[in-house]
């Protein structure tokens, strides 16, 4: 069966605020200077196609949110104009039904066309708006509040989605990230996540963050 990448879709991710990358059937190399997005890109793919909300909270949601995106709502903090974050990976797949669950969404555009893909998206958590409007009241955020954002993944047809249905074979390997620290990190925040509800350690961490930007430099 012919399965292949057609297209990246990155917007408020990292460095990238709205950026489509298209891809090649057979190859596809990135090539640029350092901290233009080569490795951005990759790890973009990696978090999608392995569907883990886990890996999205080990690497923290203040480091993938485009800081730029953050820094402006700062000044202003309304609920309306809190920014969310996308990544949508779209495929070429045969017209079969075991990807009919892959298929839909209609995007705006020339074409406005329904296509193969799956996406992560990150937003405030609808649940908890009472939380949030409480939280940004009298624009009284030190800091950006990340802890009341949530993470879906899903296909293009609005199912849910996790690794174990990867529609094609993916390794990613981040030779920079093989170490020691790291393994040990990854075990804490596991027992931790394992062991808290997620409102208090929503609660904790964000507490957390507003005590620590009181010490730091104006």
């Amino acid at each position: 069966m012919d399965i292949f990448l057609k297209a990246i879709r990155l917007v408020n991710f990292k460095i990238f605020k709205d950026e489509t990358i298209l891809c090649n059937k057979e190859l596809n190399i990135f090539v640029g200077d350092n901290a233009t997005g080569k490795s951005t890109i990759l790890q973009a793919l990696d978090i999608v196609l392995c569907g883990s909300i886990t890996k999205v909270m080990t690497i923290g949601l203040e480091n993938l949110i485009n800081v730029d995106v953050a820094s402006d709502w700062m000044k202003t903090q309304t609920l309306g104009s809190l920014p969310m974050m996308r990544v949508e990976l779209f495929f070429e797949m045969p017209n079969l039904p075991k990807f009919e669950k892959y298929f839909g969404e209609k995007y705006l555009g020339a074409q406005n066309v329904s296509k193969y893909g799956i996406k992560m998206v990150c937003a405030p958590n609808a649940n908890r708006n009472e939380d949030i409007a409480k939280t940004i009241h009298d624009r009284k955020c030190t800091t950006f509040p990340f802890e009341l954002y949530e993470v879906q993944f899903s296909t293009f047809g609005r199912d849910q989605y996790s690794g174990y249905e990867r529609p094609c074979h993916f390794l990613y390997v981040d030779n920079t990230a093989i170490n020691t620290a790291r393994a040990l990190r990854y075990v804490i925040e596991s027992t931790y996540q394992n062991a808290v509800e997620e409102v208090d350690r929503a609660s904790t961490q964000y507490q957390f963050r507003q005590h620590v930007s009181c010490f730091k430099l104006p």
